[in-house]
């Protein structure tokens, strides 16, 4: 088990790393966002874009609060993001370089199809 004083840790680690992002330039903003991607709330796991390669790699960001959905049962007394959900937000991130020029039109559709050796660990 862990510590309370090593949680309460994590917790301003988190604080702390969302502010790095507020005054990073934005490539794509959640109206941008919502032209490519077909997810929509509260299923729509990328907020902001702060990095691009075309064709090669992106950097995204998800707002994560204590009112997200899912903390209601994972779990209540500390709410932790489900694994499944960070590998979705990657897949929606990886959605947004593959419906970007040079890779796709916008038009083409883009689907996940698995993963292998995923580990979660406290």
């Amino acid at each position: 088990a862990r510590k309370a004083e090593e949680a309460e840790g994590d917790s301003k680690g988190a604080k702390d790393f969302s502010g790095l992002t507020e005054s990073v330039p934005l490539v794509f903003d959640n109206v941008q966002i919502a032209k490519i991607l077909p997810h929509r709330y509260p299923f729509l796991l990328v907020d902001k874009v702060v990095h691009f390669e075309a064709g090669k790699k992106a950097v995204g960001v998800k707002n994560v609060t204590a009112n997200e959905p899912q903390f209601t049962g994972h779990f209540p007394d500390r709410p932790i993001m489900p694994g499944v959900l960070m590998v979705e937000a990657m897949a929606q991130l990886g959605g947004i370089v593959c419906l970007q020029d040079p890779v796709s039109d916008g038009q083409g559709e883009f689907f996940f199809a698995g993963i292998d050796g995923i580990k979660f660990r406290r």
